[in-house]
């Protein structure tokens, strides 16, 4: 909405196992405006996501590979003729905790990359954005209140710029924890859809 006023809306469609398979995108007069795909592994893991315009043209579409630990080691995106171009690599630190993200171009030169610090609880503290050269761009820090105290949800995929639309998953490692969200880049509050699925993100 804009000003009280219907300007888009998005539908969800699942497959058996409860993960979102399709994301369609309508404008205010219920036309169709483009919808993205998305394909699980075996472990049920997005691993490709596609889009579309209206007509049914692939615009291009993101592949992620993930390592041991079910967390993803690379991210591609790509163009729809099959062109690379970018990708990241996510690093993590001994909790599991990603520490690093790298974006590439897809000749493999470095474009940006942000760093990832916690406090003693495991929750964010500080990101910070560097350019290629390493110079800082800029930062954001993070403080909690010692009441009820809850541990950051991290994102899958990880945070970025994506040529195509993603399904992301959200956890966190506090137990019992209720993680409420927005898409419309509003703050979450206590009236916020409650996380049980993976959201669709375009």
């Amino acid at each position: 909405y804009s000003a009280g006023h219907l300007t888009g809306y998005n539908t969800f469609e699942y497959n058996a196992s409860g993960l979102l398979s399709k994301l369609s995108s309508y404008n205010a007069s219920g036309q169709l405006t483009g919808y993205s795909t998305y394909e699980y592994n075996a472990s049920g893991q997005n691993w490709k996501t596609s889009s579309y315009s209206a007509s049914g043209a692939l615009s291009g579409y993101s592949t992620s590979e993930y390592n041991a630990s079910g967390q993803i080691s690379k991210s591609s995106s790509y163009s729809a003729s099959g062109a690379l171009l970018s990708y990241s690599i996510p690093e993590y630190n001994a909790s599991g905790l990603m520490s690093k993200i790298s974006i590439y171009s897809a000749s493999g030169a470095l474009l940006s990359y942000n760093t990832y610090e916690y406090n003693a609880s495991g929750l964010m503290s500080k990101v910070s954005s560097y350019n290629s050269s390493g110079a800082l761009s800029g930062y954001n820090t993070y403080e909690y209140s010692t009441e009820s105290i809850v541990a950051t949800p991290v994102f899958s995929p990880v945070p970025g710029t994506y040529t195509a639309a993603q399904s992301v998953t959200l956890s966190c490692t506090t137990s019992g924890a209720t993680i409420r969200y927005t898409t419309d880049n509003t703050e979450p509050d206590a009236n916020s859809a409650v996380y049980t699925s993976c959201i669709g993100v375009s």
